[in-house]
Formats: structure tokens, sequence, C-alpha cells
């Protein structure tokens, strides 16, 4: 394994170790669980981290969302294809009924560049909608739920990487050694 490859997964493990956490911070009518739920190892790119949502519907009515707001933090970028093509796009949109719990749902991607230093990376995620679909309506626009979310980035220390490899060589060395006697005994 190189020394690249082997600092991508080491990357990878570290991160995902700590990857990331969501917390609900949404309005009491409206309750979402933001849950990640799928990342992908680093690339020489980027890492992707998926965003599913529960949600709960303590209305009265049925709800529609409509739209959101959503932003992270730089060099992370938020794609909300997902909530787009779900809610937003879709022939029939789906309806959040009243007094019931729904989902999980994909909701957005956060992609994460391979050369992100560590640290917290702080994002927010807003719903919008109503009662109906017809966006003209003021009353089909409100923000029902804010959740935020953090993705914290780890990336190993560079002296990490030669002390692993170099144990790494060492337990090969040890094998390696004990096959050679094997071999040597059986001859």
């Amino acid at each position: 394994m190189n020394r690249n490859r082997f600092a991508s997964i080491l990357s990878f493990a570290l991160f995902s170790a700590l990857f990331c956490s969501a917390s609900m911070v949404s309005k009491a009518q409206l309750d979402v669980v933001l849950t990640p739920t799928i990342f992908t190892a680093p690339s020489k790119v980027q890492s992707v981290i998926a965003y599913q949502a529960t949600f709960t519907n303590n209305f009265t009515f049925d709800l529609y969302l409509n739209g959101d707001f959503a932003s992270v933090d730089s060099p992370l970028s938020l794609d909300d294809a997902l909530f787009q093509d779900y809610f937003v796009f879709p022939t029939t949109p789906p309806v959040l009924l009243a007094g019931a719990t729904s989902g999980p749902v994909d909701i957005f991607t956060v992609n994460v560049p391979s050369n992100t230093p560590s640290g917290s990376y702080q994002g927010v995620f807003t719903f919008i909608g109503g009662p109906g679909l017809n966006t003209n309506d003021v009353e089909n626009l409100q923000e029902l739920a804010t959740n935020r979310f953090t993705v914290q980035n780890v990336v190993p220390e560079p002296g990490v990487v030669p002390v692993l490899v170099g144990f790494g060589v060492i337990v090969a060395g040890v094998f390696s050694k004990r096959r050679l006697k094997a071999r040597s005994k059986r001859a």
C-alpha cells in the first residue's frame, strides 16, 4: 500500500470517528431530526457526508415542504438537490401528515475537500413550507424548522503516518522472517 493511500485511509478513519453531529433547533410545531447517514472515503478531491431527516408534524393540518435555506462553513459545500428532488419538484410532492412522524428521507450532502484543515465546520438547514403547495401564498413559505449541524474534520498529524508505516514494515518483516524459517525447516 503506498504512503498516500495509507494516509487517505487513516484520514478517513479519523474523520469518520468524529465526523459530525446534528442538533435539533426547530420550531415546536415541526420537529426535524437530522442524522448523518453515509460518508465516502476521502479521495484526491473530496469526502461526502449524506444527511437524512425524520419529521414529526405537530400541527393540526398537513404540511408541504416548499423550499429551504442552507449553508455550511467554507471550504465545505452543501448540496440540497436531494431535498429539492424529493419535496419541491416531484410530480406529486409528499405531504407530512398532521400528528404523524415520517421519514427518514435523504435531505442533503456536505462535500469536504481533501485539503480541508482539521477543525469544526458549522452548517444550518432551514425547512420552508406550509399547508399548501402554492408558493405565491405567504402562508406556504413559512420557516417551519431550523437545524444546525457540525462537521468535525480530523486530519492526522504528518508525524503519525511515518510511524504507522514504519510499524507496518516491522510487522511485515517479522512475518516474512517466520515464513522463511518455516520453509527452511521443511526443506
